[in-house]
């Protein structure tokens, strides 16, 4: 998944587009080389690199030198619904993501998927809101929080403006159908 990100500088109008890449596959950290390329043919400057506890540190240190010297900038993609309740593992995802000092994390953790989301929203919301706050203050990385595009259509604009505010340094609002 492509997407454009637009950064607004704090002086004057100056607009910059850079374009951003999704990815869940195994295949970039593993060679790192070509996916760079890849980005580099499609005018990509950032990649959101899902992360998980089985990769290796030394995967995650080729990938990060490798996108360095592309010029590329990278950051962690992490997340899992079971976070929602439990800050542990979240916890840990960030210590390895530190060690390695990508610009910043990406946090997917998607508390709508739970099966209590279904009976007790309300409860999930909460939850979901506690440990995001706890994970941002955990860390010194830039962390950006996705959140799908309905939260505030279901009644959570109040968690929703938490989250934003105290949970990240930037969203991305997470909409398939546009």
């Amino acid at each position: 998944v492509i997407v454009t990100v637009q950064d607004v500088y704090k002086r004057g109008i100056n607009m910059e587009t850079n374009r951003a890449l999704f990815s869940w596959s195994k295949n970039q950290l593993e060679y790192p080389e070509k996916t760079m390329e890849f980005l580099e043919k499609g005018k990509v400057t950032t990649i959101f690199q899902h992360i998980t506890q089985q990769d290796s540190a030394s995967s995650l240190r080729s990938f990060i030198a490798v996108a360095e010297e592309a010029e590329k900038q990278v950051y962690f993609l992490m997340g899992d619904p079971t976070w929602t309740f439990e800050l542990d593992p979240l916890l840990q995802m960030i210590q390895i993501a530190e060690t390695h000092q990508p610009q910043g994390i990406v946090i997917d953790v998607e508390p709508y998927l739970l099966d209590e989301f279904q009976t007790n929203p309300q409860e999930v919301m909460d939850a979901f809101v506690t440990n995001m706050k706890k994970a941002y203050q955990a860390t010194e990385l830039e962390v950006i929080l996705c959140v799908p595009y309905f939260y505030d259509l279901m009644g959570f604009s109040k968690e929703l403006e938490q989250l934003i505010a105290e949970a990240a340094d930037a969203v991305a609002v997470m909409n398939y159908y546009r």
